[in-house]
């Protein structure tokens, strides 16, 4: 490397740094959440997914920040620009792949060796080499994300039924783990070479909109569109959710694929489909806010003769629609279709928890997605935040429950029996989210996301934690008096 180019290169390297920082942190802060909460069945799903998000970032931020343009008309070749970026990537893929190995991976129940080390190696692998790839074809990061999660799967499921289709029974594990090793490393060749040759064609055809337009002609030429403006706002949403509805057609392909395979087949993706409804609720809440201010369309939007609330009230809608009937409804009619007694029962969906918990996700997800510059950063943050709220949660529950006995005698006369006490903890929790999604109003439609504004609002929320834990441990565990 040469004078003249050390300092360009040493910028890039930087940019990058500060580009790929948001989703490495906050992977780590979420393993190492998990930890703390002794988790085991998120820690693999959030490293697979911490390592499809960095690789997609590697050249998918400058499409969301609009500087392929400037990348690519910088005085270096293409050749080193991309080898900087993958060197940065993978040095981040090796500190997060370090960390869950350290945390959690390795004392994953019932795994051997060769699994351990192949859930390991090919999602930072896959990450390294089909991500940024994917990312230049989608022209989006959070099309390169998705689809390089799905691809894996999808040539593993039909490598699959090809072998059902040959032999007539379900294959053996052992041919299933040499699919995922031989199948994943020549996926990661093939990505390797694809990056490098994108990269070296990569064009920018995104140029700035015509300050002048030629008028149109035709039947419709100078008619004036009429309609309603909820209905307007509504398809105005859903376009923004382009990318649930793709995870949601890869579901609904999938699930025909693995009942064909059936068997244990089936019972694992039956079991994994409840990390469907969590996807979309992540995604549907992140890129409802984020991603308006990622186009640039926030500002107009605020200008529409439509009230600000309504505006947030259908983005809300939209998003709740989805997570609902979507995340929640087509995992219910496939396992209602085709039930599976080994893993969880399709009325596990629908019960009143695990639909709390869901919406609650959402929610949050809308209220980090109004502080956001992007849906890919939003989704990535709202994780880790979510479980250190829950962590926080568990600690004030520990602590008062340690001590109570100092404060019994103050709530004492409010642990009176009564069947309506049974809702106290769902109105509350119904009350918390009401007041994220009016906070994430008031940051959706504002510029000011100074620390100075926002701190009000995460003291609000830590006063909420704490009387909601008191209130909870005092009329459902009481203290037997002495």
């Amino acid at each position: 490397m040469t004078a003249a180019t050390a300092a360009p290169s040493i910028r890039l390297l930087a940019k990058d740094a500060r580009a790929l920082a948001t989703a490495g942190g906050a992977t780590l802060a979420a393993l190492a959440a998990e930890h703390v909460l002794r988790g085991r069945f998120l820690a693999l799903p959030m490293y697979v997914l911490g390592a499809a998000m960095l690789g997609a970032l590697a050249i998918g931020h400058e499409y969301s920040h609009r500087t392929l343009g400037q990348l690519l008309a910088q005085p270096i070749r293409r050749a080193q620009v991309l080898l900087l970026k993958l060197i940065l990537l993978a040095v981040m893929l090796s500190l997060i792949a370090a960390a869950a190995w350290i945390l959690e991976l390795r004392s994953l129940p019932r795994s051997g060796d060769s699994d351990t080390l192949a859930a390991l190696v090919l999602p930072a692998m896959l990450a390294l080499t089909v991500a940024p790839w994917l990312s230049m074809v989608s022209r989006t990061a959070m099309g390169g994300a998705v689809l390089s999660m799905a691809l894996p799967g999808f040539l593993w499921t039909v490598i699959m039924l090809a072998y059902v289709r040959v032999y007539g029974e379900q294959p053996p594990w052992s041919f299933t783990l040499a699919v995922f090793w031989r199948g994943g490393l020549t996926l990661a060749a093939v990505g390797a070479v694809m990056t490098w040759f994108t990269f070296q064609r990569l064009e920018v055809n995104d140029g700035p909109v015509a300050e002048v337009r030629l008028p149109s002609f035709g039947a419709g030429a100078g008619a004036v569109r009429r309609g309603s403006p909820l209905v307007r706002l509504f398809w105005k949403d859903l376009y923004l959710q382009q990318m649930p509805i793709a995870i949601a057609v890869l579901y609904c392909a999938a699930w025909p694929l693995f009942v064909g395979l059936g068997g244990r087949y089936l019972e694992v993706f039956s079991g994994l489909s409840l990390f469907f409804p969590v996807t979309i609720a992540l995604l549907s809440g992140a890129l409802s806010s984020a991603e308006e201010r990622q186009l640039g369309t926030l500002d107009a939007q605020m200008l529409l003769p439509i009230a600000a609330s309504t505006q947030w009230t259908v983005k809300v809608v939209v998003a709740l629609a989805l997570t609902l009937v979507v995340g929640i409804g087509l995992p219910w009619v496939f396992m209602r279709m085709v039930p599976i007694h080994e893993t969880p029962a399709p009325a596990m969906l629908v019960d009143r928890p695990f639909l709390f918990a869901i919406v609650g996700l959402l929610v949050a997800s809308l209220y980090v997605s109004s502080l956001m510059m992007s849906g890919i950063r939003a989704a990535v943050v709202t994780v880790p935040t979510v479980l250190a709220f829950v962590a926080m949660v568990a600690y004030f529950d520990s602590w008062f429950r340690r001590n109570r006995s100092i404060f019994w005698k103050q709530f004492e006369p409010f642990t009176a029996g009564s069947g309506a006490m049974e809702y106290l903890p769902y109105a509350m929790a119904a009350g918390f989210l009401l007041m994220l999604l009016w906070f994430a109003f008031v940051n959706h439609r504002s510029g000011d996301h100074s620390v100075r504004r926002i701190a009000p609002q995460i003291a609000s929320i830590a006063v909420f934690v704490i009387a909601f834990v008191v209130l909870t441990a005092v009329v459902f565990d009481p203290v037997p008096s002495v």
